[in-house]
């Protein structure tokens, strides 16, 4: 119930309508006065979350920091994407790479974009799905590295959801932040046969495509809000590689679409 929440370090919010029915009107009747959005005190600047595979890094407490959230759990089900090795990055208040978000369930194709590898912010191989990988400490998922400093932050990962493919492709990621500005990741793909490996970042045009703009020969993306809170994204590319910007897709809000 909601008495597991009277401590300050987690403060409960004010009740909604929800709550009154979950719980009835004399649990939430002491916590009517409550602020609707109430601080949450200190975080820490790193969290792990080993049994789901989720590992949190952000630059500060307040509603403007940096957060960002690396995947490298199982897949969750039918509820879950093929999502391995995803990460989202929120600042200034809102998603700046974000997930593609719920979508209503069924076998439509906007439902299998969503739920792709290709639409996360992670690496695939041939533009196909990893398998699902499920279960808590599934062997095809090792978290290598995870160590944090009063400055830093950096998380490897490593998955072999590709196995199924000819050459048996092994993904890795290492993400290193500065817990700022500053984010760096390195990918690997290796397999016994050639492969097409695509990194896919998800930028938010808020409405305006002026916002967000690729210079593909020189391996960059940046957004161009007017309100600041800006990002960009810097490739170092290797021999053979090339840089796109692919059709505008969406990021749905709601699990209506």
């Amino acid at each position: 119930g909601m008495g597991g929440f009277t401590g300050e370090r987690w403060p409960a919010a004010k009740p909604r309508v929800r709550d009154v029915f979950l719980f009835g009107g004399s649990a939430v009747t002491p916590y009517l006065s409550r602020a609707v959005a109430p601080a949450l005190g200190d975080r820490g600047s790193t969290y792990a979350m080993q049994n789901s595979g989720n590992y949190v890094m952000r630059s500060g407490q307040d509603a403007n920091a940096n957060q960002i959230i690396f995947d490298a759990g199982p897949k969750g089900g039918v509820h879950g994407h093929f999502d391995l090795l995803n990460f989202e990055l929120y600042g200034g208040g809102r998603p700046l790479i974000s997930d593609p978000g719920a979508y209503k369930y069924g076998t439509t194709a906007d439902r299998n974009y969503v739920i792709s590898t290709k639409a996360h912010n992670t690496l695939n191989v041939d533009g196909l799905n990893t398998g699902a990988l499920e279960g808590q400490d599934n062997p095809s998922i090792l978290v290598s590295q995870w160590d944090t400093s009063a400055n830093s932050a950096q998380i490897t990962a490593t998955h072999w959801g590709y196995e199924y493919l000819p050459g048996e492709p092994v993904l890795t990621r290492s993400m290193w932040y500065d817990l700022n500005g500053t984010i760096l990741i390195v990918d690997w793909g290796e397999a016994t046969t050639g492969h097409n490996y695509q990194q896919s970042f998800n930028l938010q045009t808020e409405g305006d495509t002026n916002n967000v703009t690729v210079d593909a020969a020189n391996f960059t993306a940046r957004t161009r809000y007017p309100y600041g809170d800006n990002l960009k994204i810097h490739g170092l590319p290797r021999t053979g590689q090339s840089a796109a910007k692919d059709a505008l897709t969406f990021v749905p809000n709601t699990a209506s679409g």
